[in-house]
């Protein structure tokens, strides 16, 4: 009886012991861009989570999870631990998941398949296609690259991811209208979406191609031997609202070749501006030529730039003259997309003070900028004016001259808030709020005093409508 007990004792003090630790994936085999769900699984409780770090320089590391499952077998119960993490290869090809480490234990290295996605449209329900205009540019110059996934599986939901270009700017810029078209004798879904590419460098590249991943709608496969069958109910019946489920997917597009030249040598200005329109526009405030000794004038310029991001439009300048003095005004940079891309604007405007009397003149301003369709330097100006002024001598001094402050505008301050209630000119206020407070005061102790002091006469009003009305009982509640 006690070698009896002794051997039981020694499996006990054992079993954790010789208690291993497993890996595994949900999916040994998938295509780039979907995801795996890798567990670690142990017969007994450890402590903490297992080293998933390591998996960083292959898989972007999702969600994490933790399971505790208990199960009785041939009378016997037993209970198994795993962790559990999302992971999606950052590559193609054969990648090896390494052993890990849970509380000491190393689980077996795994390997998974990670198949290219798919860039042919075929006889596929979902394929991706993308496009540069142009092909061929100069350094700056604004790519447009469009985007679009055809499909005909029933997308529910899903996002794009960017392209990239080394040393370029990439920007968002829109999303083009939901078509209908035919590939292959099938209709098809068209979703597009454009981004801007500013390369900044000369040379031949290859962009980083844009991909999708969402998921669609798929049928679930019934059996033949169904479990509901069996107990002569209609399948149909029980999955109506479970037919089907989604369906992770993944497609990227092929890699595109883009050619950048360098900015042509006989440029004279000192700007560097790729461009196909550039259009400058101007306002006088006030718009009439005379104007008074001492009022300000306001120049107002806008440029607009197809082609071109608002914020390397170049900002202009203006001095001071014989005339009158500059002060800068406001200056706002901004983007506009249309149907052929983008437009970059500023508006800046510029406040004048004249200091003398007679003819006082405004000269042009222009801006250099190079044409990419007709290869060539080009000026694009204001004329700008002369004005009359007037009246007594004019003071050199800007003291009664309000210059409008720099576009700084934070959210807190589009609350205006009203003129105060506190002035001197509504006193009248203050009466008006006294005497109705008086009067609302005076109403509730006359109803306090009419409650409160007389309760009898309210009392015998009640027997009163009671003797009237007797089948009106009067019933106790409960608050």
């Amino acid at each position: 009886m006690k070698n009896i007990l002794l051997f039981f004792i020694i499996l006990c003090l054992a079993s954790p012991l010789n208690a291993k630790i497993t890996a595994s994936v949900n999916r040994s085999v998938i295509t780039e861009g979907q995801s795996i769900e890798l567990r670690i699984t142990s017969d007994v409780k450890k402590d903490g989570s297992p080293n998933f770090n390591i998996l960083s320089d292959n898989f972007v590391l999702g969600g994490q999870s933790s399971l505790q499952n208990t199960s009785i077998i041939n009378g016997k119960m037993e209970t198994r631990y795993s962790a559990g993490i999302n992971l999606i290869p950052f590559k193609t090809g054969d990648i090896i998941i390494p052993a890990l480490t849970w509380d000491g234990e190393k689980t077996q290295p795994l390997t998974l398949i990670v198949n290219p996605a798919s860039t042919k449209a075929n006889d596929t329900d979902l394929f991706i296609q993308s496009e540069i205009s142009p092909q061929t540019v100069y350094e700056g110059q604004e790519v447009i690259y469009t985007v679009s996934i055809f499909d005909r599986s029933g997308l529910t939901d899903g996002n794009f991811i960017p392209p990239s270009l080394k040393n370029a700017e990439v920007q968002e810029i829109q999303d083009l209208p939901l078509t209908t078209v035919q590939k292959n004798g099938k209709s098809y879904h068209k979703f597009s979406r454009q981004y801007v590419l500013f390369p900044q460098e000369p040379g031949t590249f290859s962009i980083e191609p844009a991909s999708f991943r969402g998921h669609v709608f798929q049928e679930k496969q019934k059996t033949s031997n169904d479990v509901f069958s069996s107990f002569g109910l209609d399948p149909s019946i029980i999955y109506s609202n479970l037919s089907s489920q989604q369906k992770e997917v993944y497609v990227r597009s092929t890699p595109l070749t883009l050619t950048v030249k360098e900015r042509p040598s006989f440029m004279s200005g000192k700007w560097w501006l790729p461009s196909t329109k550039v259009s400058m526009e101007e306002t006088f405030t006030p718009a009439q030529n005379e104007v008074k000794a001492g009022e300000a004038i306001t120049r107002t310029i806008v440029v607009r730039a197809r082609g071109v991001l608002g914020t390397k439009i170049p900002d202009l300048t203006m001095t001071d003259t014989p005339s009158f003095k500059v002060y800068p005004g406001q200056s706002k940079k901004e983007n506009y997309v249309d149907d052929k891309g983008l437009i970059g604007i500023m508006e800046q405007s510029f406040i004048l003070v004249p200091i003398q009397n007679g003819e006082m003149r405004i000269n042009p301003l222009s801006i250099s900028w190079f044409n990419v369709k007709t290869n060539t330097e080009v000026q694009s100006s204001v004329p700008g004016k002369t004005f009359k002024i007037f009246g007594s001598e004019a003071s050199s001094s800007p003291q009664n001259i309000s210059v409008p402050p720099e576009d700084t505008t934070s959210d807190s301050s589009l609350f205006k808030k009203e003129p105060s209630l506190y002035s001197q000119e509504n006193n009248w206020l203050f009466f008006i709020a006294g005497a109705s407070l008086g009067f609302f005061f005076s109403l509730l102790l006359f109803f306090i005093f009419i409650i409160l002091i007389h309760p009898h006469r309210h009392l015998k009003k009640k027997k009163h409508i009671a003797n009237l009305y007797p089948e009106h009982k009067t019933q106790k509640k409960d608050f």
